[in-house]
């Protein structure tokens, strides 16, 4: 018998099959629970460093230019694009946000910096 530590925040009664069950492993994968919360404020923290913002924007620049890399992540979303589901699902949120007008904003603002940066 394996024992394991159940919080009782994290209890609850499971709306398909019933049974009184532990969330908290399905509340960490989805990034709700309080150890996810709380990876998220120390990397928000550290991304506050002006130093450690740079390091990571060169690691990633770097990694873009491996070609082994950029072929593998293309392959990946070409495969994941291609599911009906997924691309359904993708647009139905996009929809979803550009109703929000305070995302519309942020958008356009966004594509207009990016416009006056190639001129």
């Amino acid at each position: 018998m394996i024992l394991t530590k159940i919080q009782a925040l994290n209890v609850g009664t499971c709306r398909h099959c019933g049974e009184v069950r532990d969330f908290g492993r399905l509340q960490h994968r989805l990034g709700q629970g309080p150890v996810s919360l709380a990876r998220s404020d120390a990397a928000k923290e550290r991304w506050e460093d002006p130093e450690y913002q740079a390091k990571q924007i060169a690691a990633q620049k770097k990694q873009w230019q491996d070609p082994e890399y950029r072929a593998k992540v293309s392959t990946g979303m070409k495969k994941v694009w291609q599911d009906p589901e997924y691309r359904a699902k993708l647009g139905a949120i996009r929809k979803k946000r550009w109703q929000d007008p305070e995302y519309q904003a942020k958008v356009r603002a966004a594509r207009a910096r990016r416009r006056n940066k190639r001129e």
